[in-house]
């Protein structure tokens, strides 16, 4: 359950869509994203952890709050780098 508060990544965007549908092409379970937060100060950054194909892959970077989509954005295109370097290889 989200914290009272805290902002929500429930609008998909690009990578999202793209993993989700990777994922459903590859007959394995959908995305999972988890959100993270650290305090900094007055203010808390955000951050994502998206696990796909039992691979726990972080975002690159820490967001404020009214961008904490991007996170989840963020994390998706890093999965979506490294689904993509595991298909070349086989």
């Amino acid at each position: 359950m989200p914290q009272e508060g805290a902002p929500r990544a429930d609008k998909p965007s690009p990578h999202q869509v793209r993993l989700r549908c990777f994922c459903n092409r590859q007959g394995t379970p959908s995305p999972r994203y988890q959100l993270m937060s650290d305090r900094r100060g007055g203010r808390t950054a955000w951050s994502c952890v998206v696990t796909v194909h039992g691979v726990e892959v972080p975002a690159r970077f820490w967001y404020d709050g009214p961008w904490i989509n991007n996170a989840c954005e963020d994390a998706a295109e890093q999965a979506l780098h490294m689904v993509s370097r595991r298909a070349q290889l086989d």
